[in-house]
């Protein structure tokens, strides 16, 4: 299955101190899960989004997830082995999100888990971590090699394709999980159709979002034969897009109302227009 729905009895539980993020964006620790009832649990990380963003606009990353991870599977750009959605009451965690009150710990949240792959992202494997202000010739010359890697990925392409298609707006190399040097696994789309907060009326098809593995991999993304490439991907990931949508169109129509249901679907069908894409890289006037 492309997406595994666990509920309160596959929680096997989490350690104290396994929460690797809490804030107003997210809580995402590190858990066990048991995916499936031949199986061993796994170890997983669980993802809850708030409701509602600071300003108290509806936040998006669930459906964000829901929608990156299976249009990624279709569209033949790797991601983990198994993900999918979570049932959870609150109390079952180590300690509760920011944004959870204790008298709310019986409150059932939903959210999304994915397979701790045991891969270091691309990030991660250069350590370029710290404040780059603070950094030595040594990061950067780290931070060089890590983008000559990306730019000799056989899948720097489709990454890019995609991440144009989905306007997922925060591809970082942080959420590049570097399996050996040039494969990765594609995670965290909690950004993807334009970022965390929109509007079915800001999904506007024919604007230019930030696309950061093509601005990562200036200058050689902006190349002829780079464009040319990347186009090709994009060509043939769309040849896939309608049984894609086909399998999206029930979870969504589960996770959000059916005018948002259908301004997603309308979004990324016009993103695979004919021609779309590839005045947007410039290779037709």
């Amino acid at each position: 299955m492309t997406i595994t729905v666990l509920r309160e009895h596959d929680y096997r539980g989490s350690a104290p101190g396994a929460v690797v993020a809490d804030g107003q964006s997210a809580h995402t620790h590190i858990a066990l899960l048991q995916v499936a009832s031949h199986l061993p649990p796994l170890q997983g990380y669980v993802k809850f989004y708030p409701n509602l963003l600071p300003n108290g606009a509806p936040h998006r990353g669930l459906v964000n997830e829901i929608v990156g991870h299976l249009m990624s599977t279709r569209l033949g750009v790797k991601v983990p082995d198994r993900a999918g959605l979570i049932v959870l009451p609150a109390r079952h965690l180590a300690s509760l999100p920011k944004w959870i009150a204790h008298n709310d710990a019986d409150q059932p949240l939903v959210g999304w888990w994915s397979q701790d792959m045991s891969f270091p992202s691309l990030k991660g494997y250069f350590r370029l971590d710290g404040d780059t202000r603070a950094w030595t010739p040594k990061e950067w010359a780290l931070l060089e090699s890590a983008r000559q890697e990306l730019v000799n990925s056989d899948q720097v392409h489709a990454i890019i394709a995609l991440d144009d298609l989905l306007a997922n707006v925060d591809r970082n190399i942080g959420n590049l999980l570097r399996k050996v040097q040039g494969q990765y696994l594609l995670i965290d789309n909690g950004k993807c159709l334009t970022g965390e907060e929109w509007h079915p009326t800001q999904l506007v098809p024919g604007q230019s979002y930030d696309n950061k593995v093509a601005i990562f991999t200036q200058p050689d993304s902006a190349q002829l034969p780079f464009r040319h490439a990347t186009l090709k991907a994009h060509d043939e990931m769309v040849q896939h897009l309608n049984p894609a949508l086909h399998e999206l169109m029930p979870w969504l129509n589960m996770a959000v109302k059916p005018p948002e249901a259908s301004a997603i679907e309308t979004f990324i069908r016009q993103r695979a227009a004919p021609g779309r894409f590839a005045q947007e890289m410039g290779l037709v006037i």
